[in-house]
């Protein structure tokens, strides 16, 4: 968690990897965010991938779908709102050429506004011709 410019408090995802491969990974999963545009995917609001190590900045979750299964469980009307957010994201990202390869209730965020955010596009893989996959060393 951190505070940014605005007084808001926001999220930063770190790149801790050491590797040359988990690097390229990381910023494909940047590539990947940036290029979903949609209420329901958790969007990049500041990335700086030339630091060491490269990060992003993202809205600060309240928590995971994770956190509220048992909520959802016995509460089928607020189950089906939050499915409806999931299945918009993943549509959104569909339509860019995202396939996110990763849903669970950990990877989908709740915010403070009750929006539901599909997030962490780490193993995400581009349907789409991406010329940046393999080459991309930024």
């Amino acid at each position: 968690q951190a505070v940014s410019n605005s007084g808001e408090s926001v999220a930063l995802k770190i790149c801790g990897a050491d590797t040359v491969d988990l690097v390229k990974r990381f910023k494909r999963e940047v590539r990947a965010i940036q290029k979903i545009h949609h209420k329901n995917v958790m969007p990049v609001l500041y990335v700086d991938l030339d630091s060491d190590p490269p990060y992003y900045v993202m809205p600060l979750a309240k928590q995971s779908v994770f956190d509220i299964i048992d909520e959802l469980s016995s509460d089928h009307k607020k189950a089906l709102e939050v499915f409806l957010q999931i299945c918009y994201g993943v549509q959104a990202a569909h339509l860019a050429g995202e396939c996110h390869r990763d849903i669970k209730p950990q990877n989908i965020m709740l915010l403070q506004d009750g929006t539901i955010k599909v997030t962490d596009f780490g193993i995400a893989r581009f349907s789409r011709a991406d010329s940046n996959t393999t080459s991309d060393t930024r």
